[in-house]
């Protein structure tokens, strides 16, 4: 699937990520289908567009129904409860998000496939921060959808350590260290994008508003973060001023 992101401040060269765009689009592909898995695939696009707006919480299956133009009733002939749709529509999600990881070429460096990855993640957590902050609200309402979350954030992390461990060679650390940091390091984006587009933490926004305001800015403070954190060094090339402030400090001892 050929992903495409319209230009806006912030935006990144990393394609359509809004998860509405992607499903209606996937949707449309393929055979024609029965009526039936058109009203279907109504309901989830609708269920996609009331998530985003109000979460999971304050959503009603009237609002779902109102929202794909179906009669209230019909919503039964395809899921028992909201909460089964939610569990569709946000398995597809992270499914489809993951999958995005994948795409592009192979990275030729350990700090080149973090950038990828968090570069994806920012732009897809700044599309879809209400399907993310519903994510968050559903991990406790459903468990397996949080199993689900669990196994897809793993495999998200375990490729992280992979892509770490064949870059370094003979120097090659124990594995499991490596899967560690790559869970707290990948802790440290999750929580960043938390505050930056789910919650707009209005201290941290005047921040990057003024001093890291594209994808790609905030992509390549994190890397670095990632690359010092896990090399003691930086990488041998950056682009962009908050980054380069970064590499400044190993000009300065501690406690000076």
């Amino acid at each position: 699937m050929a992903l495409k992101r319209p230009a806006a401040k912030g935006a990144s060269p990393t394609g359509e990520l809004a998860f509405n765009s992607l499903l209606k689009k996937k949707q449309s592909t393929g055979a024609a289908k029965r009526k039936g898995e058109r009203t279907r695939d109504n309901l989830k696009l609708a269920a996609v567009s009331v998530l985003n707006k109000v979460g999971y919480q304050r959503m009603r299956i009237s609002d779902i129904c109102e929202a794909a133009g179906i009669a209230a009733g019909s919503f039964y002939v395809y899921y028992a409860n909201k909460d089964e749709i939610t569990v569709d529509v946000l398995t597809e999600f992270l499914n489809t998000i993951e999958e995005t990881y994948r795409q592009g070429p192979t990275p030729k460096s350990a700090y080149e496939a973090v950038y990828r990855t968090n570069l994806v993640y920012i732009a897809a957590a700044r599309a879809n921060a209400g399907l993310i902050r519903c994510t968050l609200q559903f991990l406790d309402e459903a468990p397996a959808f949080a199993a689900h979350e669990h196994r897809v954030t793993h495999l998200h992390f375990k490729r992280a350590a992979e892509h770490i461990l064949r870059h370094a060679g003979d120097a090659a650390p124990d594995p499991d260290a490596v899967m560690l940091a790559a869970y707290t390091l990948g802790g440290m984006v999750d929580e960043l994008c938390r505050r930056l587009f789910v919650y707009k933490d209005p201290h941290l926004l005047a921040i990057t508003d003024s001093y890291a305001p594209s994808d790609e800015e905030i992509a390549e403070f994190l890397s670095v973060m990632w690359h010092r954190a896990l090399y003691a060094r930086d990488p041998d090339e950056v682009r962009f001023a908050p980054a380069k402030a970064l590499a400044a400090l190993n000009a300065a001892s501690p406690g000076s």
